[in-house]
């Protein structure tokens, strides 16, 4: 079995790309191929880069314009030669020498599965599982595909690609669009779209992954209203995925809420400016994805979230300084919990 290992790259810092590829070329499983897409990074550091990716020649090294993560993943994705496509972020590597050999014994005593989720880790000195598979599925090996989905559907848990390892063969027949110009959620609709032509989906619930987080982390930039209609356009697209595949009109109006809610507690922290914030609180209320959010909650009666729905509907009534007092208490008890776990 080859694996088709694709590592998109943009001016990353070199030190964390040679943990990251060190971390696959130090595996004691050695059937692959890294994949090695230079998304536009500058001149400077691509001839680095060109240096580097020669110290072995399992790593192919392709060069484009700046497009994006979700272009350069195409790139690699159409170039992948291996029976299956395992994606890495280039700051983030793999756990032990061995997390390959797992994955592909894994796989082939599954029967080869069309998707096998793994799990991940934030810390290598204290590892912790990121994703609870178990708390969500009844089965935690087998998967079913529709139990999966309405998961999927209800979640941002199960959205990161680089958790998983899926049949190159899937990859043919994704709508690869280029031109879909993504600054985040590009995971959730790649998963989606995998998800579209797969059969069987199988969970290894240990680490073989190390998901870093620091300062230059998409989750830690200021917030900006692009990225909730991103968001918003992503779900449409997913919404519609998920209808395809089950047959039924599945609209998580609860979760949507939710997530609109996310977007407005990422603009109560991260822009400092009262007026600024107004101006993005205005446009959401006003947004066609956001009204449908939380009038098919109160349509379809759903009771949780309703923290967020007394957030949503301050929104609606336009009571700006009690929007952004309560997304400030919000996100201190969300602070406090994360700092004491212990107070669930």
């Amino acid at each position: 079995m080859k694996l088709s290992i694709c590592i998109p790259v943009y001016n990353t810092d070199i030190t964390y790309l040679n943990e990251c590829i060190s971390s696959i070329l130090n595996q004691g499983f050695d059937g692959y191929e890294i994949i090695v897409v230079d998304d536009g990074s500058s001149q400077r550091y691509r001839e680095t880069l060109v240096e580097f990716c020669q110290i072995n020649t399992k790593i192919k090294l392709l060069l484009r314009s700046h497009s994006g993560l979700r272009g350069a993943r195409v790139a690699a994705f159409r170039e992948a030669r291996g029976e299956y496509v395992l994606c890495i972020d280039s700051d983030d590597c793999l756990v032990g020498n061995d997390a390959l050999g797992k994955l592909v014994d894994f796989l082939e005593s599954r029967n080869k599965p069309d998707i096998a989720c793994f799990n991940a880790t934030e810390s290598l000195d204290r590892p912790k599982k990121i994703v609870e598979y178990g708390a969500m599925f009844e089965k935690t090996i087998d998967v079913d595909k529709d139990e999966f989905i309405i998961k999927f559907s209800k979640t941002y848990k199960l959205n990161n690609l680089c958790f998983k390892c899926f049949r190159r063969e899937l990859t043919e027949k994704l709508e690869l669009d280029e031109q879909i110009q993504l600054n985040m959620c590009e995971d959730r609709l790649f998963t989606a779209q995998i998800l579209r032509h797969a059969s069987t989906i199988s969970i290894l619930d240990s680490i073989l992954y190390f998901y870093r987080q620091h300062d230059d982390s998409m989750v830690k930039r200021r917030f900006s209203i692009d990225n909730y209609y991103q968001r918003a356009q992503v779900e449409r697209i997913v919404e519609q995925i998920i209808i395809e595949i089950t047959g039924e009109h599945i609209h998580n109006y609860a979760s949507r809420l939710k997530w609109c809610v996310g977007d407005l507690c990422e603009t109560r922290r991260t822009i400092s400016i009262y007026a600024e914030r107004v101006e993005i609180y205005r446009k959401i209320a006003s947004d066609v994805f956001f009204l449908e959010s939380i009038d098919g909650c109160i349509k379809s009666k759903d009771k949780s979230g309703v923290d967020a729905r007394l957030v949503a509907t301050l929104l609606l009534k336009k009571h700006w300084r009690a929007v952004d007092a309560a997304l400030l208490v919000r996100n201190q008890v969300v602070s406090l919990i994360k700092r004491q776990p212990a107070l669930l």
